[in-house]
């Protein structure tokens, strides 16, 4: 041994960011709520400690936004309208017409200039602000900021607008942010329009200084600034009937393929950088790669691009975190900074509407994205609440929109398909969360299977094998980064054979990330890892826990090779524990080789 360090963690106060076992939950329902879906008992999976109630039945309910008393301003797009709810203690919500006669309202954003504070509310065609005082049920002081944005009035769409609705986000510099989503599928048109028509564009906040900001962007969703910082993120929803791009043996060249479509391109979450392009309709994101859904690289539009015959790759930036493909994500809220739960506080929640053409339906949950508090990257995706959709039937009772958070710490979903507005708490568990960590150099190989561990996985280029129990939930990509096979690192031997491979993560902060069950028993793990020409930096936090911690990596030395062995326990079950490991330098990378489960300490 070369070097080590260690990390000793007691009586962890509650919260964490990582991942969950979700529990089912009944969904308490007030009597004078229970229509449709609510006549019959359902339940929802949710993170342990949760409860799940309906606040309110909002018929079409979409985007939403809290006021400062707690009223939650919700708007109804098929009714013109957006709505003040008013949570009642013990008894049904007030409901208030908030402001009516409106064309297809969507997103709903509170912001204070100086001593005034607006809603701006986003139409189809404009954007409006109202001047807002405490309690205020109704639109007072209307005017229009941003008038004459495209809709299906246009002459040249003939009466169709595929994606009507607008999103907006305001900077902490007072600058507006309006997605102007493609009007189609795949339609050229759309990205040589004016205003352009897959493009976000920013706005002083009185409307005027118009600037394109980004391009690219299908039907951008979901806008909001990652809390404390001035960069823009935003789901997108990518296209349909995408034709198979590759002239390859398949002969499908050209062709709509059933199977291919279904996963093919992913939607996206992605960091919004100010002059990108992010490819629609000449390019779409692929999960074919070594970077599966981090990052993912294009492939060229056979419709409007075919074998990058008319624009280069290079051309296009990548998105930050692909999705399954048509899981038409909606709304997004970054909980951090927020009353969110501590447990949740660190991170970002999406909601994913669900699919309508995939073979197998697909979405229909939110989902959940931590992040380092240092950094600003998120780390892979787990699901945060599901059970909206039954997969064995195939029938769905409910579609998430849009999350939120309340003053005092509720998280809110919408939901347009049942007209629901539900509210998520969380209980903290007891304060007994327990991690040690010691990482230490070695100067031989790996060796899997014979140090006592009993269950194991190892990550190779392209393959996780798992010959026993699953030990690792889910293995993905942190931060900007490139992927790579690589050969340059310590083989690792195991029982069913050896490898020399690995998984390389290069860029600043780039690196992996995973999760493991943990609950009230204590647990070991070994995991095998490694850094060239960059020493790493091992990050963990029990999802019960409130804090990430970073486990001091001064003794390594820049090329390092060897395992950290962890040992943890969770204040109650259900609980996952996430670590990460990431690079120090831009120069440089980090490596993943495997994780082993140890037997029980003795």
């Amino acid at each position: 041994m070369k070097g080590w360090f260690g990390l000793l963690i007691f009586g962890l106060v509650a919260g964490a960011s990582a991942q969950w076992d979700l529990t089912p939950v009944p969904v308490s329902v007030p009597e004078s709520m229970r229509w449709w879906p609510f006549d019959l008992a359902r339940t929802l999976n949710v993170p342990p400690n949760t409860s799940v109630e309906v606040v309110a039945r909002v018929g079409g309910a979409r985007f939403m936004a809290v006021a400062p008393n707690g009223d939650i301003f919700v708007s109804k797009p098929w009714e013109g309208k957006v709505v003040v709810v008013r949570p009642q203690a013990g008894s049904d919500p007030l409901i208030f017409d908030y402001a009516t006669g409106l064309n297809l309202p969507h997103d709903v954003v509170f912001h204070t200039i100086g001593q005034t504070t607006y809603v701006y509310i986003a139409e189809t065609n404009r954007i409006a602000r109202y001047t807002y005082t405490t309690g205020n049920t109704t639109g007072q002081n209307r005017q229009v900021v941003v008038d004459n944005l495209p809709d299906s009035s246009l002459p040249e769409l003939g009466g169709n607008y595929g994606h009507a609705l607008k999103n907006i986000a305001l900077d902490s510099s007072n600058r507006l942010y309006v997605s102007i989503a493609s009007s189609s599928n795949a339609w050229a048109g759309d990205a040589t329009s004016d205003p352009i028509r897959c493009a976000i564009y920013r706005y002083n906040a009185d409307g005027t200084g118009r600037t394109l900001f980004a391009r690219g962007l299908r039907n951008a969703e979901g806008l909001a600034f990652y809390p404390g910082t001035s960069t823009l993120w935003a789901t997108i929803n990518h296209r349909d009937n995408v034709k198979y791009p590759h002239n390859d043996s398949t002969g499908n060249f050209g062709f709509e393929v059933g199977s291919y479509i279904d996963n093919h391109p992913p939607d996206g979450f992605t960091r919004v950088a100010q002059g990108a392009n992010y490819g629609w309709p000449y390019a779409n994101p692929s999960p074919d790669s070594l970077s599966h859904l981090n990052f993912p690289p294009y492939d060229p539009d056979f419709d409007n691009n075919p074998l990058w015959a008319n624009f280069p790759q290079v051309n296009f930036a990548r998105i930050s975190k692909g999705i399954q493909a048509h899981s038409a994500p909606l709304g997004l809220t970054f909980f951090t900074g927020t009353q969110a739960p501590a447990s949740w506080r660190n991170g970002a929640a999406v909601a994913l509407h669900g699919s309508w053409n995939r073979g197998a339906k697909t979405g229909y949950k939110v989902t959940y994205y931590p992040s380092h508090a240092d950094s600003k990257n998120l780390m892979g995706y787990s699901d945060f609440v599901t059970g909206w959709l039954d997969e064995a039937s195939q029938d769905q009772w409910g579609r998430p929109v849009d999350i939120a958070v309340e003053p005092t710490g509720g998280v809110l979903i919408s939901d347009d398909y049942s007209g629901t507005i539900y509210r998520l708490r969380h209980t903290p568990p007891t304060n007994t969360s327990w991690v040690e960590a010691v990482v230490e150099e070695t100067t031989g190989p790996a060796t899997i299977g014979r140090n006592r561990e009993r269950e194991w996985s190892i990550f190779t280029t392209n393959v996780v094998k798992n010959p026993g129990s699953k030990v690792v939930s889910e293995l993905a990509a942190v931060g900007d980064f490139e992927t790579k096979g690589l050969t340059r690192i310590r083989r690792i031997f195991y029982p069913g054979g050896n490898t020399n491979g690995g998984l390389q993560i290069q860029g600043t902060d780039g690196g992996f990330s995973f999760s493991v069950a943990a609950d009230t028993t204590l647990q070991t793990i070994r995991f095998y890892l490694g850094a060239v020409g960059s020493s790493g930096r091992l990050r963990l936090k029990l999802s019960d826990s409130a804090t990430e911690y970073e486990v001091p990596a001064k003794n390594l030395p820049t090329s390092f090779y060897g395992y950290a062995q962890i040992t943890f326990r969770a204040s109650s079950p259900g609980q996952r524990l996430q670590v990460s490991w990431t690079n120090r330098s831009s120069n440089g990378n980090v490596v993943v080789q495997g994780v082993s489960l140890l037997p029980a300490r003795r």
